[in-house]
């Protein structure tokens, strides 16, 4: 099953003197990853490195990335990463803050002392099931904009966001196994003139 995470969720554990402080918190977009970054390297300013990873769900599309954060190549954000695919989260990123304590752990100690840290946060955290969802745009005639007004009312449907200008455009967010659903009403409701493309599938 499929979870992302309902809130922040921290711990800290000690490796040889080296104190290691796991951060977990949902994410909606890599921005949120980059100022949630420049927060914990401001917070923790004496620390000496502070790797991360994340994982988004894009449209069915797992996005992932990983930082060893000056920490030696694969030894720091590959097993932030590697807890995070175990559990199977998504829209979650995690950071863990590195206070170096003067010991060397060595390659295997490191890859322990990191996975070990995201471990703990994740433990420290609660989740929830993902329901994957879809974004649909919809293109046509502002005539259709009753029916189709009328159709997200009935479904609980909400506009995502608003390009329109000359025409309506909309965006959609929707569960991914109404997808099809959405477009065929979606469509019927315009008399077959909508067109319906589901983004990031260009």
């Amino acid at each position: 099953m499929i979870v992302h995470p309902t809130g922040k969720s921290q711990s800290s554990f000690k490796e040889k003197r080296s104190e290691f402080i796991g951060i977990l918190i949902p994410i909606n977009s890599a921005n949120t990853v980059a100022k949630e970054l420049k927060y914990y390297r401001k917070t923790y300013y004496d620390s000496r490195h502070v790797a991360w990873a994340y994982r988004r769900d894009e449209n069915g599309n797992v996005v992932e990335n990983s930082s060893d954060d000056g920490e030696p190549s694969g030894l720091a954000g590959s097993p932030i990463l590697g807890a995070l695919r175990k559990k199977n989260i998504v829209n979650v990123a995690c950071f863990v803050v590195r206070y170096f304590g003067g010991v060397k752990l060595g390659k295997r100690g490191l890859i322990d002392a990191y996975r070990t840290s995201a471990e703990l946060a994740i433990q420290a955290g609660k989740f929830k099931p993902w329901i994957p969802k879809t974004v649909v745009q919809i293109e046509c005639d502002y005539k259709y904009a009753g029916n189709i007004s009328r159709i997200f009312e009935k479904n609980n449907w909400h506009i995502l966001k608003d390009h329109s200008e000359e025409k309506l455009i909309w965006d959609v967010q929707v569960h991914r196994e109404n997808t099809e659903q959405f477009m065929e009403e979606i469509k019927s409701a315009a008399e077959g003139k909508a067109h319906c493309r589901i983004k990031g599938r260009e």
